[in-house]
């Protein structure tokens, strides 16, 4: 379920974040044995790098509010 009262550069931000804690799964399938899906397994983890780091780029984190 999604907060609509968050801006959608936080909605984006938080989608990397699920995103970033995802990527773990294709770091377990890299270091199995897949034979030839294994070209597949790294040229994914090498997309969602350059997704992520894309996403970071037009996304930096929010700076939080100083109370």
């Amino acid at each position: 379920m999604t907060d609509d009262s968050r801006s959608p550069a936080d909605q984006i931000r938080q989608r990397l974040t699920l995103l970033r804690e995802q990527r773990q799964v294709l770091v377990t399938l890299q270091g199995q044995n897949l034979g030839e899906l294994q070209l597949d397994v790294e040229q994914a983890l090498v997309e969602l790098d350059d997704l992520l780091q894309e996403g970071d780029r037009l996304f930096p984190p929010a700076v939080p509010a100083e109370s």
